[in-house]
């Protein structure tokens, strides 16, 4: 009985610490990223696809390297084209070039996937689900700002 009472303890030990280790390691492995963003530069367009280069967004941070991404536009993906009002050349001379971008003024038009055919600056594409390091998913929506100059 000694011996057999010897190795049940054993057993009851290995699996005590095994199970510590389990739970220690859950725990340190951090907070799991997500990611409902990605900015990018699109690189190639095809048909409703949009190939772009850029990053994952959480929270306003990004939380990874320079990734290439395929995005679906579907008939439920909303496009938004967002005109930013650029100040006047004699406004830019009163502030030394300084100005504020904030307080410039801002319209949120419906946008088209055909003004995206020859875009070059960074797209914003939000998903409503999880597309943390997936290499293709579809957009609920894109949002492109295009820049108004002062006559």
């Amino acid at each position: 009985m000694g011996k057999r009472h010897k190795r049940l303890s054993l057993t009851i030990i290995i699996l005590a610490l095994v199970g510590a280790g389990f739970w220690i390691w859950s725990f340190n492995r951090g907070p799991s990223v997500k990611s409902y963003e990605f900015v990018g530069v699109i690189k190639n367009m095809d048909g409703q696809s949009l190939t772009l280069k850029g990053q994952f967004i959480d929270n306003g941070n990004s939380v990874s390297k320079d990734t290439e991404v395929v995005v679906v536009v579907t008939a439920d993906t909303k496009i938004t084209k967002s005109s930013i009002h650029l100040p006047t050349a004699e406004e830019v001379r009163k502030t030394d070039g300084r100005y504020d971008p904030s307080k410039l003024k801002r319209e949120m038009v419906a946008g088209s996937l055909s003004d995206l055919k020859n875009f070059d600056s960074t797209v914003d594409i939000k998903s409503s689900s999880d597309i943390y390091n997936k290499s293709r998913f579809e957009a609920s929506e894109i949002i492109y700002t295009i820049p108004v100059y002062p006559n």
